[in-house]
């Protein structure tokens, strides 16, 4: 039996449910190629569980750093805002 035939397998609303990520980064991580899909040309994009595991393991552990230069701040650490929010000569610093 063929392996890839063995594994979970998700759609791009359910991959980007698990990467804690818009569907919108989804598509674009598609086109950078940091989120691959299995599908062939002309079908609907699926990606394997073990590829996708290891691409949240890597966002939550920091080897993988795209989430934490922008909007998305689900895997930032710690408590601080970010640096240009508020100045630290600020009352609500």
């Amino acid at each position: 039996m063929n392996q890839k035939c063995k594994e979970k397998l998700y759609t791009l609303t359910e991959a980007c449910e698990l990467l804690s990520i818009s569907t919108a980064t989804g598509r674009n991580w598609m086109k950078s190629g940091r989120l691959v899909s299995i599908a062939g040309s002309g079908q609907k994009p699926c990606f394997a569980e073990p590829a996708l595991l290891a691409l949240k393991k890597g966002l939550s552990d920091g080897t993988v750093s795209g989430l934490k230069s922008r909007r998305n701040k689900s895997y930032v650490n710690g408590t601080s805002s970010y640096h240009a929010y508020i100045s630290k000569d600020s009352n609500n610093h």
